[in-house]
């Protein structure tokens, strides 16, 4: 009697269309977040930092608003404190970690915006974490960080983020 194995080829397929429909929405999330948020002074273009190693940025990296928007610029960048606070107005990070992300946060040569897709409490570090393992993809809003950066964000778009709760 013979043993036969099934193997299914579509399982990497699914899983690397599931990875794209991940990217997708975290793309979507972040250039949601992006058009509603305003710099002091205004910043356009604005330079958004993409700190590796990440899994959901490819499609952000290669992501474009309409026109008539805010226009920006995304570069990948190593983990550098201070060529971070100094050439980026927007930080997403892939897997730092949160006492990582903070450094970056309590550093201020201007307002930086921080966006995390792997600090699922949102207790240090950044502005806004997303949620990746949901689906679709949501995000927590660190009122306290984005609070101290000086920047401004739609009360909309905070609104449609689960709130971390600030402890007293």
């Amino acid at each position: 009697m013979g043993y036969f194995t099934t193997v299914s080829a579509t399982t990497p397929l699914h899983s690397e269309a599931k990875q794209a429909l991940k990217s997708e929405e975290v793309a979507r999330i972040v250039l949601g977040i992006l058009s509603y948020t305003k710099w002091q002074p205004a910043r356009n273009p604005v330079q958004l930092c993409v700190v590796a190693p990440t899994q959901y940025s490819a499609v952000l990296e290669s992501a474009v608003l309409p026109e008539k928007t805010l226009k920006i610029v995304t570069l990948r960048q190593e983990y550098d404190i201070n060529r971070l606070n100094t050439q980026c107005d927007v930080i997403y990070f892939g897997e730092i970690s949160p006492q990582q992300q903070q450094k970056v946060s309590g550093s201020k040569a201007h307002p930086v915006l921080t966006i995390s897709e792997a600090n699922p409490d949102c207790e240090l570090g950044s502005m806004f974490c997303l949620d990746t393992t949901a689906s679709p993809v949501t995000f927590k809003v660190n009122l306290d960080s984005l609070a101290r950066s000086g920047i401004h964000v739609n009360p909309n778009v905070l609104l449609l983020g689960r709130k971390k709760k600030v402890a007293p």
